[in-house]
């Protein structure tokens, strides 16, 4: 992983791998942080 700084510059592909990878693990998390506003 790129760290911060490569998550802030692509952020569609960084929120993209980030949702499929909490989707296959942990639904309920994946869902948390939707609803705090983090993806």
């Amino acid at each position: 992983m790129r760290g911060v700084a490569g998550a802030v510059s692509e952020p569609p592909i960084f929120v993209h791998l980030l949702r499929v990878h909490l989707s296959c693990h942990d639904d309920r998390l994946a869902n948390i942080l939707y609803y705090l506003g983090l993806l």
